[in-house]
């Protein structure tokens, strides 16, 4: 959905008039974490655009490899996949652009298979007239290290959930495994990725809370702002002014934008959500949640509420399923 300016509001920057390089960043963290409103949120800003989600690395880079690494694909061999399956994607006609723009922007030899990439997320940002372009993306977390050497100067805004509210959350969608046991086993894989990221690349990294963001995302969003090197702008908190929920894109013929069949996305941040994981998940998968999550919650800051005894008895049975998909 194009950005709608405030009424008398200066129109945005062109990168390329400021002369400045443009910046770009990556929005990541567990799905059902807060993804899809931060996203929303920073989109509402004039200085700053960010991508649908692309899925870029398992739709593009390892298609032929059924989302799983290649060790032996060489970078010229995946480029051109790359160009072809993101040229032909949902994603691009979202953002505006087509497959001859794209083509137009990388020309004939296209040997770095992030460049498609790199040249949308350029391309959009100069079609917003924005100088800070981010992508969304909550899977691409599991893969900070690819993105963070394709782009060295990228930074990396993280956001992290409570795990019983992210099993609440999931269990209002219609994709994705929705048992407690498979749904914390992800919250602590993302977790992992996230404290790992911070220990390698502490300064191009910003952890955020949901629950901070829910409930002052004033000061949550000042913090973004300056950490993606923009001033503080209050349209990013009339995001939902300009946003309603829709069931399909009838002019380009796709499905809705993430979270845009999503009410609570659409509107102002609910800080009763914040808890409502208390009423709406049955105690039995909040044990079992807090059984396979316990080490990792402890160190994000979110306290198990049943004793140990309780959170092994109700992960047991579940343990040795856990360790075959570990291993």
């Amino acid at each position: 959905m194009p950005r709608v300016r405030r009424p008398g509001a200066p129109p945005p920057p062109d990168p390329a008039v400021d002369g400045a390089p443009l910046r770009a960043f990556f929005v990541v963290g567990c799905p059902r974490s807060g993804t899809t409103l931060l996203r929303f949120m920073l989109d509402a800003h004039p200085r700053i655009a960010v991508l649908p989600e692309t899925h870029y690395i398992q739709r593009c880079l390892r298609p032929r490899a059924g989302g799983r690494p290649d060790p032996g694909a060489r970078a010229e061999t995946l480029a051109p996949a790359a160009l072809e399956a993101f040229a032909g994607s949902s994603v691009l006609r979202r953002m505006g652009l087509d497959a001859a723009q794209l083509r137009a922007a990388l020309g004939d030899d296209v040997d770095d298979p992030w460049a498609p990439l790199r040249a949308a997320m350029a391309l959009y940002a100069g079609r917003r007239g924005a100088a800070v372009v981010g992508e969304k993306t909550p899977d691409h977390a599991l893969h900070w290290r690819a993105l963070a050497a394709a782009f060295p100067e990228a930074r990396f805004v993280w956001i992290e959930r409570d795990p019983r509210a992210v099993l609440s959350s999931w269990r209002r969608t219609s994709w994705g495994s929705q048992e407690p046991a498979g749904v914390a086993e992800r919250w602590r894989r993302y977790a992992m990725a996230c404290r790992a990221a911070q220990r390698s690349i502490p300064s191009r990294c910003l952890l955020l809370r949901y629950e901070d963001l829910v409930g002052d995302p004033a000061s949550v969003l000042r913090r973004v702002a300056a950490f993606l090197g923009v001033a503080f702008d209050p349209g990013m908190l009339d995001f939902h002014a300009h946003r309603a929920p829709e069931a399909v894109d009838a002019q380009a013929g796709l499905p809705p934008d993430e979270g845009m069949d999503n009410p609570l996305t659409c509107a102002p941040p609910d800080p009763g959500r914040i808890d409502a994981w208390r009423s709406e998940c049955a105690p039995e998968a909040i044990r079992v949640v807090e059984s396979v999550c316990a080490r990792p919650m402890a160190r994000a800051g979110y306290a198990p509420e049943a004793g140990p005894g309780a959170r092994l008895a109700a992960g047991l049975p579940h343990w040795p399923g856990l360790w075959r998909m570990r291993a």
